[in-house]
């Protein structure tokens, strides 16, 4: 294979793992070294008094958006699926039509019911576009159930890899060439 197939291969990498593994850290060292614009989202705990209080989504740059909400009472979140329905939606089609580097941390189990958004994820998955995703571990079944495994960059983070992982994925983004 020469050196201009391999650079042209796109970027695919999905990473998934334990809780607090660093799976995050990786993606945002990742993401900093990726030459092209990216477009994309953070999924993030939102706290109060330092006691988590729901999770939020935010676009690349932009402002955070409550999507999920604590009760103490009822001990369950509620969950506004047009968060992901409308911003994650849109995110996902301009990065899909523009043939755009996306970055998607995390995808979990709260967007599940959402069924365009996830209609989305997985046609994004399935797709030639540049990514990189990092997945709930508990959910990685669910949103890569249409999809080849043997033909996906799934890392599984641990921590006697992050590590080398860091390294060896670094090295593949800045070796190959902007599309």
């Amino acid at each position: 294979m020469s050196d201009h197939s391999v650079q042209s291969q796109p970027i695919q990498i999905i990473l998934t793992g334990a809780i607090g593994v660093g799976k995050t850290t990786l993606a945002n060292h990742l993401l900093a070294l990726v030459p092209e614009t990216v477009l994309g989202f953070r999924t993030l705990p939102l706290f109060e008094n330092q006691t988590r209080v729901g999770f939020g989504f935010q676009p690349l740059g932009g402002e955070i958006k409550s999507f999920a909400q604590y009760n103490p009472l009822t001990k369950l979140y509620s969950v506004d699926l047009e968060v992901f329905e409308t911003l994650g939606c849109t995110i996902l089609q301009t990065a899909l039509q523009a043939n755009t580097f996306l970055f998607m941390d995390e995808i979990g189990f709260f967007e599940k019911p959402a069924q365009t958004y996830c209609q989305l994820v997985k046609s994004v998955l399935g797709s030639q576009l540049n990514y990189l995703v990092v997945i709930q571990q508990r959910v990685l079944d669910f949103w890569l159930e249409d999809l080849p495994r043997a033909e996906l960059d799934l890392y599984e983070v641990n921590t006697e890899n992050r590590n080398r992982l860091q390294t060896e994925l670094a090295s593949r983004i800045k070796n190959r060439q902007p599309s």
